[in-house]
């Protein structure tokens, strides 16, 4: 029989895998349909360690069936020590089709070598683009369109040599940071507070994260602060150990938001509540206060003792606002916390009933375009996603989830692919401020609550470590023991400190930063220059080939293309309007998506007034089977009535806004597909169609919805009631009737803007499409006036990519070089 032998290469750096099969020492070359392609194809997303049975299943596959195989492995030592768990794990199991023998054939150089590597080829990048913006210098272009053109490329230049500059200095920084994102209520403040051991966080069912909040531990020597701006200005915070207090070091001076947080901060000293407490608090004002929040930068610096930290490794902790927000300032400082990662890891929480909305869609959008800039590293394959709230499911459900998607229209992340949790935070943290001994009754009774019974109260027990069948039980096995030293030291925290799942996510955590970072941050260097590589070819692919447009054909080219894109258009827009027409008149379909139905009202408003009303009728004097009522009585069932329309109201809005947005992105997505598919289109002309952004439309602009709530609320005069007596049952059956005008009049309100909104946004969009041919006419045209120097341009950059190129290859060599 022939032997079999597949070479295996795999960089942790790089996240890439390359394979060679070889049979009777000659090689048989890896077809492009090969089961094994789709690994090599992972570049920058690849990880051994999340592989699993499928992984080595189609490995066993490639070789016909071949019942023995032997693997040489070029690897690190650490990951080569994983890989051989992997293969003896696989070979013991009942999925077996191979038996896999493995060696090391060759080392890679360990991470302090392929730093120098990295480090080098950063430093040369960064001649490389300097040569470039000096070579710009020597141009002069008599064009003004030309000359803008250069200096926006020079700035651009500056800016990617900055950033590279920095990745080169954070080669030799041990910190990591970790940061938290997901819809509102989902937990990550808690989840936070549980891994500090200490409620410093505020925590609301409400969307309170309104700013940007970053911990890390003090440095050594100074103490606990907080950092921010009042109104650009630069304050600090910092904790007086003596007076047991926060007091002002740096701030604004004669000013009357210092003023009032200068009074919070005498109450708290007055109070003489503890440290965190007291930082609780004060976050809780800068964050959510009325009358402050508004002056206080979109990032709060804490810094805070991380339990997590160690001597090698120190963390950097990121709070993000939901991303469900419907508040401006919520979008802009999740955005924001989004584009200052490097080296970083995301930790995405949400809850078994938050995997779908436009929460997780919006998230999941604002990931890929941050993840196209140079200046932000998040690895993505390396991410968390926890379901918190696990408690309120049963294993089974538990089991069901691991195989759920978050999806957005574009991106879809599988979460029977990701390295995936199942978390109690609330009992977390009583869990571990119970060990910090800053347990309140709450928190104690909690604990004694959750101690688990059974099987079915481990949460870790359904964790999953992507596609490792090995790395999970190794991970369920390491918390199994955990609970098994707990229950013998009889120490109920401890237990369930382990049952919630929140030892098994400190672990995973702790085996990142002592095995991963550094592989992330040298990916961060590697990842920056691909995407200036990838930058700089397409600027000047395209300005090569507009220069070759002639200007004879754009006015024909332009023409035919916007009438049929206009006629696509419109077909499209009098489809979604039919569609429409059909969901208002089949059965409330419409009514049910937006939540404006006779049953959701009966439940959400008429049933708790009826209760209430009766309430308080039990409170007034029954007299010959009639009530006694005043004049005030009027205004007290008016307040009952309101807040419980209100409530209903604001959850038929986002639904309203949920079904805009979806079918905003369904139209973009249509209009997209039609030029895609069209094959009468000149394809520079598609890609400039479908390359540029489609500008956001802002839902909650579109409708007055104060004015519309202000049209639906129980006026006062309603309930203007003077001295007399009225019948029981007519009063009730009166609001009823009322409540019953109010659903109809808030139907065809909402049926009505609905329907005018969805309109005016295919409009909009219609309109953004055809502007955007007649600025690509322009373009053209403009191009072919200044075409020289534009080649020039284009033909100087196309140099610089070539050297830069040239500098990746030789990158790869030195980092791929076995020892």
């Amino acid at each position: 029989m022939s032997k079999q032998v597949l070479k295996l290469k795999y960089h942790p750096a790089k996240k890439e895998i390359e394979f060679k099969r070889f049979q009777s020492g000659k090689e048989n070359f890896i077809a492009r349909n090969s089961r094994l392609q789709k690994y090599m194809n992972q570049k920058g997303n690849f990880i051994i360690q999340n592989q699993g049975d499928n992984f080595f299943n189609d490995i066993a596959k490639a070789f016909d069936g071949e019942k023995s195989v032997k693997i040489e492995v070029t690897t690190t030592e650490i990951d080569y020590n994983d890989f051989g768990k992997m293969v003896e794990n696989y070979n013991n199991s009942e999925n077996c089709l191979c038996h896999f023998t493995h060696e090391l054939s060759s080392m890679l150089p360990d991470m302090s070598k392929t730093f120098e590597s990295i480090e080098r080829y950063g430093k040369d990048s960064i001649g490389i683009l300097s040569d470039f913006r000096d070579s710009l210098t020597l141009f002069k272009f008599k064009t003004d369109d030309v000359q803008k053109s250069v200096l926006k490329l020079d700035r651009e230049i500056k800016s990617r040599i900055d950033e590279v500059k920095c990745k080169i200095k954070n080669l030799n920084d041990n910190k990591v940071n970790l940061c938290f994102t997901g819809v509102y209520s989902s937990g990550k403040s808690t989840l936070i507070n549980a891994l500090l051991g200490y409620k410093i966080l505020p925590e609301s069912i409400k969307s309170e994260t309104a700013k940007m909040i970053e911990i890390s531990s003090p440095v050594a020597g100074e103490n606990v602060s907080l950092k921010f701006k009042i109104a650009e200005e630069f304050s600090r915070l910092e904790w007086n150990e003596n007076e047991r207090c926060f007091e002002f070091v740096n701030g604004p001076q004669e000013c009357d938001i210092r003023t009032q947080l200068q009074s919070l901060l005498n109450d708290l000293q007055s109070e003489g509540i503890e440290q965190y407490t007291q930082i609780y608090e004060i976050l809780k004002v800068l964050n959510s206060g009325k009358e402050i929040s508004k002056y206080i930068s979109s990032t709060i610096e804490v810094f805070f003792p991380i339990s997590l930290d160690n001597e090698n490794i120190q963390f950097k902790i990121f709070d993000t606002p939901g991303s469900d927000s419907n508040c401006p300032e919520h979008k802009v400082a999740l955005r924001k916390a989004l584009e200052e990662q490097t080296q970083s890891i995301l930790i995405f929480v949400t809850t078994p009933d938050r995997l779908e909305g436009t929460g997780n869609n919006s998230l999941l959008m604002d990931l890929m375009e941050v993840d196209q800039s140079s200046t932000t590293s998040i690895d993505m394959a390396r991410s968390l996603f926890i379901i918190n709230k696990a408690e309120t499911i049963d294993s089974v459900e538990r089991e069901m989830l691991q195989n759920e998607e978050i999806k957005s229209q574009s991106k879809t992340i599988k979460l029977s692919e990701s390295k995936l949790f199942f978390l109690s935070a609330k009992n977390a943290y009583a869990a571990k401020s119970k060990i910090n001994g800053t347990a309140d009754k709450r928190e104690i009774q909690i604990i004694k609550k959750n101690i688990p019974d059974d099987e079915e109260d481990l949460l870790y027990r359904q964790n999953r470590s992507a596609h490792s069948q090995f790395a999970t039980n190794k991970l369920i096995e390491l918390c199994d023991g955990a609970l098994r030293m707990a229950e013998e030291m009889d120490k109920g925290e401890n237990i369930v400190f382990v049952s919630s799942g929140m030892y098994a996510l400190e672990n995973e955590i702790h085996q990142f930063a002592e095995r991963h970072a550094s592989s992330v941050r040298a990916f961060a260097i590697i990842d920056c220059m691909d995407k200036v590589v990838t930058n700089l070819s397409q600027k000047s692919e395209s300005l090569r080939k507009a220069n070759q447009q002639s200007i004879d054909n754009i006015d024909d080219l332009i023409k035919n293309f916007n009438d049929f894109l206009i006629c696509a258009i419109e077909s499209k827009k009098n489809e979604a309007l039919r569609q429409l027409d059909e969901e208002k008149n089949s059965g409330g379909r419409l009514a049910i998506s937006l939540g404006i139905t006779a049953e959701n009202f009966e439940t959400s408003v008429v049933n708790p007034v009826r209760q209430e009303i009766k309430k308080k009728l039990s409170r007034w004097l029954p007299v010959s089977g009639k009530i006694k009522m005043k004049g005030g009585d009027g205004e007290e069932i008016r307040e009952t009535i309101n807040p419980l329309i209100e409530e209903f109201y604001n959850r038929c809005i986002l639904n309203h806004n949920r079904l805009i947005e979806e079918k905003q992105t369904e139209f973009i997505e249509a209009i997209k597909d039609i030029i895609r598919q069209n094959g009468d289109i000149d394809e520079e002309v598609k890609r400039y169609m479908l390359d540029t952004s489609v500008p956001h439309i802002d839902i909650n602009n579109l409708t007055n919805w104060n004015e519309v709530y202000e049209r639906n609320v129980m006026e006062r005069k309603r309930f203007f009631i003077k001295t007399k007596r009225l019948d029981k049952e007519s009063l009730l059956n009166d609001i009823e009737q009322e409540l019953s005008q109010k659903l109809e009049n808030l139907f065809d309100c909402f049926i009505e803007n609905y329907s005018n909104n969805l309109e005016s946004i295919m409009d909009h969009l219609k309109l953004h499409f055809s502007n955007n041919l007649d600025r690509y006419s322009l373009k053209l045209k403009s191009m072919n006036v200044i075409k020289d120097e534009r080649k020039q341009l284009g033909e100087e950059m196309y140099k610089i990519v070539g050297r830069l190129k040239q500098c990746e290859k030789e990158i790869d060599g030195l980092i791929w070089e076995a020892q």
